[in-house]
């Protein structure tokens, strides 16, 4: 039998920890009013409307919820076979940056010696 998007969602809702997700929803509007209340000025003087900073903030929020969402309804088996691949993913900017070394904007300098702090050098 299958089964619609409606029947998933309400066996979804029936599955999740509805006070988890009340307290991230809250967390949420929580960060939209902290992101709004001090982004008004900056805004303001740099593109001339106080809105711009948050539309951006509320366009990543909807994209982060969409990913939420996607990622509920995928079942854990399926992820746990990427788990490699994404490991791998994830950790190969922060070794390139610990042994290349980084330069900052305007001073150049390396910010990460490398090897410095490993016990090392």
């Amino acid at each position: 039998m299958k089964t619609t998007w409606r029947a998933r969602l309400a066996q979804a809702v029936r599955e999740y920890d509805l006070v988890l997700l009340g307290c991230m929803a809250i967390l949420a509007m929580v960060g939209v009013l902290m992101i709004y209340s001090a982004t008004t000025p900056l805004s303001d003087r740099l593109y001339g409307t106080s809105w711009i900073l948050l539309r951006n903030h509320l366009l990543h929020l909807t994209v982060g919820l969409g990913a939420l969402a996607i990622g509920m309804f995928v079942p854990y088996s399926h992820w746990k076979r990427w788990v490699p691949l994404a490991l791998l993913i994830c950790r190969a900017p922060p070794t390139w940056w610990r042994f290349r070394g980084c330069s900052t904007r305007g001073s150049g300098t390396r910010w990460a010696a490398p090897g410095a702090g490993c016990g090392w050098a």
